[in-house]
């Protein structure tokens, strides 16, 4: 995966090397919340694609929940695969959403499906 833009109200700074991505909020922040987008070459895909978003490992700190936002391209669905521990929440027409307060929560896995 290739990280386009990472943001949000506290972010300092960010940076990509192969498959790590660091952030750096600002100085005295009590919480974080960040935005990532990206991308892949998927090339023609036929089948479903498992897509593992990616949580974050903080340091010096301590995760107390995450929410996951998944909006497929044109061209693709999606679909719940691996969820156990994640509440679904309300979401725009085509995207997934879901929220843990668990930080020991199980990975979470979509489906990218071709949309035919």
């Amino acid at each position: 995966m290739r990280v386009l833009e990472v943001r949000g109200p506290d972010v300092a700074g960010w940076g990509q090397s192969g498959g790590r991505v660091q952030v750096w909020l600002r100085a005295g922040a009590r919480e974080g919340v960040f935005e990532w987008t990206g991308t892949t070459d998927s090339g023609r895909a036929t089948d479903p694609l498992p897509f593992d978003p990616v949580h974050p490992k903080v340091l010096n700190a301590r995760v107390l929940g995450d929410e996951v936002r998944v909006k497929p391209a044109d061209g693709w669905a999606l679909r719940p695969d691996r969820s156990r521990g994640w509440q679904p929440m309300a979401a725009p027409a085509g995207e997934l959403r879901f929220h843990t307060d668990q930080p020991a929560a199980p990975p979470l896995r979509v489906l990218l499906v071709p949309d035919r």
